[in-house]
């Protein structure tokens, strides 16, 4: 970029990216630039979480449109930013004064019992796969056949 050049708004802005996994393959995903810029990765964590859970909710109610009534328990949303999962258990806004809780209806999903956020290592971040530049090719193949793994591996390797 020449010196002087205008930078777009958009670029200074995090990227969300989810996935959102069934039957042990992904049936939802996205990767979008965030709204407004954040002042921190878990304000930007946060969003991102939010538009995940956003797409979790309108799963289940496509899923009971025809007749996939599986919310005997909540659904699991991972995050790799331990602020973020934390910042969703105490529902208090303790180091995110700037953050703008307008719309943001995950805690009511959280109480509810139709979600539940925990954290991730990163390396197993599946997600990262559409918001980082992946130099590494051994990593960039784990997080590609995360897509399709049983659940109980998956849920060995977030544990470990």
């Amino acid at each position: 970029v020449p010196v002087g050049s205008e930078i777009k708004m958009f670029k200074l802005r995090s990227m969300s990216g989810y996935m959102v996994v069934r039957s042990g393959g992904p049936i939802a995903w996205a990767s979008v630039h965030q709204e407004r810029t954040s002042r921190s990765s878990c304000e930007a964590e946060v969003r991102a979480t939010d538009e995940c859970a956003k797409e979790v909710l309108s799963v289940h109610l496509r899923g009971k449109d025809i007749g996939l009534n599986d919310d005997a328990s909540a659904t699991k949303v991972h995050n790799d930013n331990q602020g973020c999962v934390d910042w969703y258990k105490t529902t208090t806004t303790a180091g995110m004064k700037h953050m703008d809780l307008h719309g943001n209806a995950l805690w009511e999903s959280i109480h509810m019992g139709e979600i539940s956020i925990h954290h991730i290592p990163g390396v197993i971040n599946c997600a990262d796969i559409f918001t980082k530049e992946l130099k590494d090719a051994s990593h960039f193949c784990l997080l590609r056949d995360l897509f399709m793994m049983d659940r109980s591996n998956f849920d060995r390797l977030a544990h470990s």
